[in-house]
C-alpha cells in the first residue's frame, strides 16, 4: 500500500471517529433544546393570557332578584365553579347567576381551574337588601341653561333600600339623563326625565333647557359642558364701481 492510500485510509477513519464521538451528543443536545422550547411556549401562553377578573366585586341586590356574575378572560381549557358562603342568604348556579334569597351578606366565591390545577380564585360580596316602595323628585319643574350638568334630586322610600331607580328622558337630544340621575342640557327645548322602581312606581320632572338665563343659581356639583355652534359663514362684501 502505498504512503497516500495510507494517508487517505487515515483521513476517512478520523473523519467517522469524530462523527460517532460527537452524534450521541448533538442529538442530546437537540432533544435538551427542544424540550425547552416547549417550556418557554407554555410559559410564554401562561404570561400572556389576561388577568382573570370579575365584573364587580360587591353588589347589592334586592331581595328575589337576580345578577349576573360574569368572569372575564377565561380560556377554553379552563373551567368555572361559583360557590356561596350562605345559601340562606344567597344562592348561585353553575351559570353564576345570583339569587338575592333572604336579607343579609354573604360571597360568593369563583374558582378558576385548569384541570386539576387552580389558576385564580375571586370573591364577591352580595349584599342582600328590602325593595323600594316609593319614588319622587324634590322639583316637578327645573330650567338648566345649555351646556349644564346637574344630579336630579329625589327621596326614595324606605331610605335603606338597596332598590336603585331607573332614568329616561323624552327626548335624549334636548335633555341626557345617566343611570345615576344626572342630567346634561344638550340643546334648547323642553324635555321630562323619568324615575321608575321595580313595582313601577314613576316620578317625572319637566326640564326646559335655554340658552342663557342670569337667573338660574348653580348648586353644588353642578357644571358645564362646552357646545359647539357651527361657525357662521363669512360673506364679502363688494364695492361697486
Amino acid at each position: 500500500m502505498t504512503y497516500s492510500k495510507i494517508k487517505k485510509c487515515i483521513f476517512v477513519l478520523s473523519f467517522l471517529l469524530i462523527f460517532v464521538l460527537f452524534l450521541p451528543f448533538t442529538s442530546k443536545g437537540t432533544k435538551v433544546y427542544a424540550k425547552a422550547t416547549v417550556e418557554e411556549a407554555s410559559s410564554a401562553s401562561k404570561d400572556t393570557q389576561n388577568e382573570i377578573k370579575l365584573n364587580v366585586k360587591s353588589k347589592d341586590l334586592v331581595k328575589g332578584k337576580t345578577y349576573s356574575l360574569k368572569v372575564y378572560n377565561v380560556t377554553a381549557t379552563q373551567t368555572v365553579t361559583y360557590k356561596s358562603s350562605d345559601t340562606n342568604l344567597v344562592s348561585v348556579d353553575d351559570k353564576g347567576e345570583v339569587t338575592g334569597v333572604e336579607i343579609g351578606t354573604a360571597t360568593v366565591t369563583v374558582t378558576v381551574k385548569e384541570g386539576n390545577k387552580t389558576i385564580g380564585t375571586l370573591q364577591c360580596d352580595i349584599n342582600v337588601g328590602v325593595p323600594a316602595i316609593s319614588i319622587r323628585f324634590t322639583k316637578t319643574e327645573l330650567k338648566m341653561v345649555l351646556g349644564q350638568k346637574t344630579t336630579l334630586k329625589y327621596i326614595i322610600v324606605p331610605y335603606n333600600t338597596v332598590e336603585t331607580a331607573k332614568f329616561s328622558s323624552t327626548d335624549s337630544s334636548i335633555v341626557s339623563i345617566s343611570s345615576g340621575g344626572r342630567a346634561t342640557a344638550k340643546s334648547v327645548g323642553v324635555a321630562t326625565v323619568y324615575a321608575i322602581l321595580d313595582n313601577n312606581t314613576i316620578t317625572k320632572c319637566t326640564i326646559t333647557v335655554v340658552e342663557k338665563d342670569d337667573t338660574i343659581q348653580l348648586e353644588d356639583g353642578d357644571e358645564f359642558e362646552p357646545t359647539i355652534t357651527p361657525a357662521a359663514k363669512s360673506t364679502s362684501n363688494t364695492s361697486s364701481k
